[in-house]
């Protein structure tokens, strides 16, 4: 309470809050026989994919769809349509080969693009620099990956 009450915020770096989940993580990794830097302690990631779309969406509030690829694992579309509803968002749900041509037919209204880069049922790969390296120089859509992968 110290910590809170008298650092405020510079805790998070000098009480060591900021880097609290490697720690932890690298504590629980000597019982799972993982290597103390592949655990870390953090929210689940129907939490984080919650984060980070309703952080996309705050980065363009003039836009009004997010678009989801169907198929998705079963927990990011539940998490990434009920998030879209509660902002208000169009979701739209299109097949893996539509997701280009949708986001060049929204141009605009489209606020998120969220996409795994790996299928959970097929394998598939999703191609996700195809998405990344489109140009969005006038749109600047915002884009999200589900988490635990890796941005490009």
């Amino acid at each position: 309470m110290n910590e809170w009450g008298n650092g405020l915020i510079r805790s998070w770096n000098d009480a060591g809050w900021y880097p609290a989940p490697q720690h932890t993580g690298a504590k629980i990794a000597r019982y799972t026989g993982a290597d103390s830097d592949e655990v870390i302690v953090c929210d689940t990631t129907s939490v984080n994919l919650f984060k980070v779309l309703v952080a996309a969406s705050r980065l363009r509030p003039d836009r009004t769809v997010l678009l989801v690829e169907r198929g998705n694992f079963p927990t990011d579309v539940y998490v990434t349509s009920e998030t879209g509803n509660l902002l208000g968002l169009e979701v739209l749900a299109v097949e893996p080969d539509e997701i280009i041509p949708t986001i060049t037919e929204l141009g605009e209204r489209l606020a998120i693009v969220q996409l795994t880069e790996v299928n959970y049922k097929s394998g598939r790969v999703c191609g996700f620099h195809k998405v990344r390296d489109k140009d969005f120089s006038k749109s600047r859509t915002p884009i999200s990956e589900s988490p635990g992968q890796r941005f490009h």
